[in-house]
């Protein structure tokens, strides 16, 4: 299950940290609603059919897999980039399903989640070596039976 939701979550990394580039350009708060905003319907028109499908327990470990890679709570992503009410109104609706928007992730306490979600990483390293030519497991040559 965590493969299924790893690049979900590298993605929304991906996405804090290219808008926190993109907010510094801007210089009224109205520019930056606008971008979030825009970005927030372009985003939903893409993935909003997906996260609708998720099951409670999914949607609990997409929240601590975010987390993990962007070092923030969902919780404080939403309030930080739409408002604080958007994620009070998103925290209390999660809550109604026993979850919560500021759940963290914690290694110790999530062992098999982090084993899991380091071969996957560690996977994804061979697989962009291997297509750069540079995994050491292909590049041996066969030895000949002389050798």
């Amino acid at each position: 299950m965590c493969a299924r939701f790893t690049p979900y979550a590298l993605l929304i990394a991906e996405l804090v940290r290219q808008t926190e580039a993109k907010m510094d350009q801007f210089d009224s708060k109205r520019d930056k609603r606008r971008f979030v905003k825009d970005l927030e319907d372009e985003l939903l028109a893409k993935y909003d059919k997906d996260m609708r499908k998720l099951t409670l327990r999914q949607g609990k470990l997409l929240i601590k897999l975010v987390f993990r890679e962007t070092d923030n709570s969902a919780y404080y992503l939403i309030k930080e980039y739409r408002s604080g009410v958007r994620a009070v109104f998103w925290q209390l609706f999660a809550r109604m399903f026993g979850a919560s928007l500021k759940e963290e992730y914690k290694p110790e306490e999530n062992r098999g989640i982090e084993q899991i979600i380091q071969r996957i990483e560690y996977e994804q390293r061979l697989r962009r070596l291997h297509r750069q030519g540079r995994d050491p497991e292909y590049n041996q040559k066969p030895l000949s039976a002389g050798e």
